[in-house]
């Protein structure tokens, strides 16, 4: 009796055990790899504003890049493979994510009715088809914790290479009141890598695996790097993330001081600030701009983009 329950225990163990790190690694490689050569600029942080000129961004779109072409298929075939591969543990992918999933699918491939360039559209929809069959096929393999380990290896590679590329060209200059840090993209996109970085190492301190320290540190180099980036869809976005998933996770009573007490310390500071006679509204715009009205004061709008 005691050898079965022995026996049942190492089964079960091997069953809750996440995915082989040899074939981790191999995914990480080869996504990492993928999403380096379809996105690498090494002189994106030398260009004026950080992107190429008209002219140029034209001719690129019009012609694509066949590495582009080439790693997003890469992509598509890893996924088809994996789902080709019997894994380890049986995975349920009919959910409700993969509803809402199918459900943004339909609308991008009905999008392309409505188009000015119906070719152009569907180039665009397939690449998202090779991406989401590349997820499925990783998460037929891969538990959370897995995927946790997956999105920060493939994000500090692309990051720190990133980091890498503007040390070695002088551009790395984050106490510059116009710095924003690109790396080999552009700040908004490498904000989004930041941002995964950071996530991906919060809760993989959180999560039952040894190293909490080490994710703690790359949590904080997220952060730093994302805040440099200047990318306030990418800052809001994580910052919505960590919330959310406090809020869900948080107990009752938690919650409920967080819902009356942040408002409560808002209002306070906003009345301090006001009969220390600071200018609200002037602080709150610069802090929403993240420090970029210097450089963008010829546009109109919080966006900082050119009205349509």
């Amino acid at each position: 009796m005691q050898g079965q329950l022995v026996q049942t225990t190492d089964i079960n163990h091997r069953e809750d055990s996440g995915a082989p790190w040899m074939l981790i690694a191999l995914i990480a490689f080869v996504l990492g790899t993928a999403f380096f050569v379809s996105e690498v600029d090494w002189r994106v942080s030398t260009y004026e504003n950080y992107s190429l000129e008209a002219d140029d961004a034209e001719a690129l779109v019009a012609t694509g890049s066949n590495s582009r072409k080439m790693t997003f298929a890469t992509i598509g075939l890893l996924g088809g493979i994996l789902l080709l591969v019997a894994g380890r543990q049986p995975r349920q992918l009919a959910n409700r994510t993969m509803m809402f999933l199918a459900t943004y699918v339909v609308i991008c491939c009905v999008s392309v009715a409505w188009s000015d360039d119906p070719f152009l559209s569907i180039k665009r929809v397939a690449v998202l088809g090779f991406c989401i069959l590349g997820a499925i096929g990783v998460a037929k393999h891969l538990n959370a914790l897995d995927l946790l380990k997956l999105a920060v290896l493939v994000a500090l590679f692309l990051v720190g290479m990133g980091v890498c590329t503007e040390l070695a060209l002088g551009t790395f200059k984050p106490f510059n009141a116009d710095y924003r840090f690109a790396g080999t993209v552009h700040p908004n996109t490498q904000g989004a890598d930041c941002a995964v970085l950071a996530i991906a190492g919060f809760f993989s301190a959180k999560g039952p695996s040894r190293g909490r320290f080490i994710y703690l540190v790359i949590f904080a180099v997220g952060i730093g790097l994302l805040l440099l980036t200047k990318s306030r869809a990418s800052c809001a976005g994580c910052l919505f993330a960590l919330a959310a998933v406090w809020l869900l996770s948080a107990g009752k009573v938690s919650r409920t001081f967080a819902g009356i007490g942040g408002p409560l310390a808002v209002c306070l500071i906003l009345i301090a600030s006001l009969l220390a006679g600071m200018e609200v509204t002037g602080e709150v715009n610069r802090a929403a701009r993240l420090g970029r009205s210097g450089f963008e004061s010829g546009l109109k709008g919080l966006n900082g983009r050119v009205r349509l």
